[in-house]
Formats: C-alpha cells, sequence, structure tokens
C-alpha cells in the first residue's frame, strides 16, 4: 500500500500572504519596518530627510532674529510637520502600519510652535530677548529628539544610545544658552551671574598667572590675608587647568569660567542616569523608564539649572557632578562587590570633600541608605552588615583630604570631623551591627563560598560580629556619655527637628540661609517647593509611600 504523502502546509503571513520556504521570516516584516540597509536606503526614506531638515533649521532659526529668514524657517518646519503626516497617510495606503510614525509629526510641531513663540516674542514693539532665547531653547530640544527619534526608528541607534544623545545634547544646549550672544542681544552671554562665580574666577585666574593655588587672600584682604591653605579651590584649580590646556585654541580663564557649568551639568545628567538605571538594576527593563524619566526631570529642574549652567562657574556644579558620581560608583561597587570599584568612590569621595561643602549632606544621605538596608536585610533574616565594608572604604578615603589641603611644606592636620558626620557613620556602624548580632544569635552565621577577596572579608566580619558589635557598642556610650554628654546629644536632636534659625545680619542677608519654608505643608508644596524644584517635588513625595511598601515588602532598595 503506497504511503500517503503528507501534505505540505504553507506559511502565510500576518496579511495572508504566502511565505516561500526560501523567504525568511525578517523579510516580511520588513514590509512595515524602516529600519536596516545601507546609508543611501536611508536617505531615501522621507522621515529621515524630514528629520534632519527640522533639526538643522531649529538650530539654525535663532541666529537670524526677528527677520524675514526666520520668519520663512518657521513656515518650512510647519510645512516639514504637514509632510510628515503626508507620508504616514502614504504609508497606511501602501499597508506600511507602522506607530512609531506617528511621534515624528508630533515633535516637529513641537519644533515649529517653540520656534514660532520664539519669533513672535522678538516681533513685538517692546521684545521679550529672554522669553525669545528660552522658546529657541526649547525648539531646538525638539529638534534633537526628532532626530535621535528618527535614528533609532531607523535602527542606526539602540534605544538606550538615542535616549542617553538626546539627555546629553539637550541638557548641553538648554544649560549653555546664557553663554550664547543672539544678533538681537549683543550684550548677553558675555559676563558671569554673580560676585561668588567672580570670587572663582579671580582665583582661577590668578592659579594661572602665579602656577600655584593661593595659601592667603590677597585679593580681598591685601593688608592682612588670612590663610587659605586649608580650604577647598577645587573648582578654581579646575577651571586653570582647563584654561592652560585649551589656551592654545585660544579659550581664556574666562571662557571656561563661563562653559563649564553647562558642559559639566551635561555630564551629570548622565550620570545620574546611570545611577537610576544601577539603583534599580532588579526592576529592569522598567528601570531604564525610571532613569530616563529622572533624568529629565532633573535637566529641567529650576533649583539644578540655577546652578549648574553656563555664567555660574561656582563650585556648586562640580560638587553636583561629584555627589552623583560618588553614589554611583558606591551602587555599582557594592551590587558588583568589588573593593577596586569601593576605592574608585573613596576617591570621588575625597574629590566630593576638597571641592564642595555639600559633602556634609552627601554624607547624611549615604548614612540614611546604609540604616535602612540593615533594617530591610534584619526583616528579611538577611546579612545586616554585608554592605559596611562598600560604604566604610569610601568615608575613610575621604578623610585624607589633608594629605592634599595643606600649606606647603607643612604638615597635614587631621582634625575630629563634624557631628554632622560622626552620626550618620556611627549609626550605619552600630545599627548594622547590632541588628546582625541579634540576627547571628536567632538564625545563625551566614557564610558564602570564598570564591574573591570580596567574600573572605565578608566571611571574616560574620566570624567576628559579636567582638566587633560589643566594640561599637561600647565606644558609642563612650563618645555619647563621657566625650560630648547627652545634654549636647538631646540638643543636637531638638536643633535638627526644630532647625536652625539665623539671626546675625550675615546671615539673614546671604541668600543660602534664607529658608523656603517655616513648616512643611500643603501651601509650602505647592509654593515655594514647587517654585524651586519643579514637579519633581511633587512627585517625590508621592513617591515615599511606594517605596517604604517596596522597601518593607519587597525587600527592594534597589541595588540588592
Amino acid at each position: 500500500m503506497a504511503k500517503k504523502g503528507k501534505k505540505h502546509k504553507k506559511k502565510k503571513d500576518k496579511k495572508g500572504r504566502d511565505i516561500k520556504d526560501d523567504e525568511s521570516v525578517e523579510s516580511v516584516k520588513s514590509d512595515t519596518s524602516i529600519g536596516g540597509g545601507g546609508i543611501v536606503q536611508h536617505f531615501e526614506e522621507p522621515f529621515f530627510i524630514l528629520s534632519i531638515f527640522a533639526f538643522i533649521i531649529a538650530i539654525a532659526r535663532p541666529f537670524f532674529g526677528s527677520g524675514w529668514i526666520a520668519k520663512c524657517l518657521v513656515f518650512i518646519l510647519f510645512i516639514l510637520g504637514f509632510l510628515s503626516i503626508y507620508f504616514i497617510y502614504l504609508y497606511s495606503k501602501s499597508e506600511k502600519k507602522n506607530y512609531q510614525f506617528f511621534m515624528v509629526p508630533i515633535l516637529i510641531f513641537f519644533t515649529a510652535l517653540f520656534a514660532w513663540w520664539a519669533y513672535e516674542r522678538l516681533s513685538k514693539l517692546d521684545p521679550d530677548f529672554f522669553g525669545a532665547r528660552d522658546f529657541s531653547t526649547f525648539s531646538i530640544f525638539f529638534g534633537i529628539s526628532t532626530l535621535f527619534y528618527v535614528l533609532w526608528m531607523h535602527k542606526i541607534l539602540k534605544l538606550g544610545s538615542a535616549a542617553i544623545s538626546v539627555l546629553f545634547l539637550s541638557t548641553l544646549i538648554i544649560h549653555l544658552t546664557p553663554a550664547f550672544t543672539p544678533s538681537y542681544a549683543h550684550w548677553s552671554g558675555k559676563y558671569l551671574a554673580a560676585l561668588d562665580p567672580y570670587y572663582y574666577y579671580r582665583h582661577a585666574k590668578t592659579i594661572v598667572e602665579t602656577g600655584y593655588v593661593p595659601e592667603r587672600e590677597t585679593l580681598i584682604y591685601p593688608t592682612s590675608p588670612p590663610d587659605f591653605s586649608e580650604s577647598s579651590f577645587m573648582v578654581s584649580v579646575l577651571m586653570g587647568s582647563l584654561s592652560t590646556i585649551l589656551t592654545q585654541f585660544g579659550i581664556s580663564v574666562h571662557d571656561v569660567a563661563m562653559l563649564y557649568p553647562g558642559v559639566f551639568s551635561a555630564f551629570t545628567i548622565i550620570l545620574f542616569y546611570l545611577l537610576l538605571r544601577d539603583l534599580f538594576w532588579d526592576m529592569r527593563p522598567y528601570n531604564y523608564a525610571t532613569a530616563l524619566l529622572g533624568a529629565f526631570m532633573l535637566m529641567l529642574n529650576p533649583s539644578f539649572a540655577a546652578k549648574a549652567i553656563a555664567t555660574n562657574c561656582e563650585d556648586d556644579t562640580l560638587g553636583m557632578f561629584l555627589l552623583v558620581s560618588s553614589f554611583l560608583l558606591f551602587v555599582i561597587s557594592f551590587r558588583r562587590k568589588s573593593i577596586i570599584l569601593s576605592l574608585l568612590a573613596g576617591f570621588s569621595f575625597l574629590l566630593l570633600k576638597m571641592s564642595w561643602a555639600g559633602y556634609a549632606y552627601a554624607i547624611t544621605v549615604f548614612g540614611i541608605f546604609g540604616v535602612f538596608y540593615a533594617i530591610i536585610n534584619f526583616i528579611h533574616k538577611k546579612n545586616c552588615v554585608e554592605h559596611i565594608p562598600y560604604f566604610v572604604i569610601p568615608i575613610l578615603m575621604s578623610l585624607l583630604y589633608p594629605l592634599i589641603l595643606h600649606a606647603r611644606g607643612g604638615i597635614p592636620r587631621f582634625v575630629m570631623p563634624s557631628q554632622l558626620f560622626l552620626f550618620p557613620f556611627g549609626g550605619v556602624l552600630l545599627v548594622s551591627f547590632f541588628l546582625e548580632m541579634i540576627r547571628n544569635y536567632m538564625s545563625g552565621k551566614i557564610e558564602i563560598k570564598e570564591r574573591r577577596m570580596e567574600d573572605r572579608l565578608e566571611n571574616l566580619i560574620q566570624r567576628y560580629v559579636f567582638p566587633i558589635g560589643i566594640a561599637l557598642l561600647l565606644v558609642t556610650a563612650y563618645y555619647l556619655f563621657i566625650v560630648i554628654g547627652p545634654d549636647s546629644v538631646i540638643n543636637y536632636a531638638l536643633k535638627l527637628v526644630k532647625g536652625a534659625k539665623q539671626r546675625e545680619i550675615i546671615g539673614m542677608t546671604t541668600a543660602e540661609q534664607r529658608e523656603l519654608c517655616s513648616s512643611f505643608n500643603l501651601e509650602c508644596l505647592k509654593g515655594p517647593l514647587m517654585n524651586h524644584f519643579g514637579l519633581g517635588m511633587i512627585f517625590g513625595v508621592g513617591m515615599i509611600p511606594v517605596l517604604i511598601y517596596f522597601m518593607f515588602f519587597k525587600r527592594s532598595l534597589g541595588a540588592t
């Protein structure tokens, strides 16, 4: 009996068309995709051409002010938007449906609208120069977004690479805008923002001219200059060093002082994106969306923009850059259990200590993280001291700053850190080891396989957790009850809760000493805090209960 042959079932695509055996699935998918191919094929695709023209026009339009050329360029942008809609219609008729196309006209129309508003601000009888500048900046921002969105759509760039490129270039444009001198405002972009930036600029210029960091303040007090040998002038050293390198290209110290904050703000945004991505690594792929949203919110944050912006060459920009880099290196070193990366985090903390007074607040945040991590591990019966090596190494390295900040020919002078440093640092050690002693007594030791040096260190701490914990309890009791006394501890706690009241005339007239709110309430949140920190403030406050839920019920603090 003849064996019946199997009837070959033809494969069909989503549209019901037959797929031949030698035809790959990817070739059918390419009917609805515009990615792949050489550079010539990309230029044959209309959205690619439209995005390039939109980007170029957005960049070029501010240079023409309020003339007829600027008006024509705005008109061309609107035409490009309508053309993109027309091409979407043509693609839909040819059954090439791709919902990614719809974002292109939206971005182009936003580019055109902001360009039109900028032109209108300049066309008034009383031109609004700053408003026109701001609208032009956002027009360029949407032009950049259009270009890189299409580059991702064409599979020239991956989504992450396109997002980081938009973040970096947009921050660079937005934060460098005050240093730009348009034709309609010849006085703009030529001077530093205030007296404090000028102070750091003068020290940078002195370093370049004399070749050394000043040890006495002769610029303000020429007759009786105070000692500056232990002061932090890292930002002035940075500006002086950059200008020495770039002077061959005709870039002066003043040019560096004008531009350095805007450039470093862009790098800070990228580091912040990487920090959020790694901090919430256990929630991937949603951590990428979190990182992107957080970075954009920081880029447009009024408080960040006021400090990290061109013409404002204070130490805040460098400090925020080093702050984010220190946290990023700590998170990576802890997640990968790497002593080498922890040493790099310590070097970053050391630079932060020598650059910015905000170092003390970084230690406070660091300490809060360490305490919460120990508590959460205790609740879930995990090792409460596994983070201690990666917490201690960076902080101890930051205390080595007297090796650099001391008088020439003098001996480094190490001093006792302030209570703002000791309480967070000691609190993490005390809470972590105390909880680990309790957990160890109830559940036993947790030892891991010793594959690396970091594993041996973790097991070593586990073996001696009781002696270390008891020693910490004794040292803490001696410091609190003998060295500073219980009344000092109570007064310090009350001061933190009630807040410091500034009564001196200098403090009352200094911008940094002015309080935003006398108390935290809804009016304060909607008013000063909203104006100072933007929408990120409301979003952050709303996320506190969500993060608390994840911490205590999901054991998720990010890099865990």
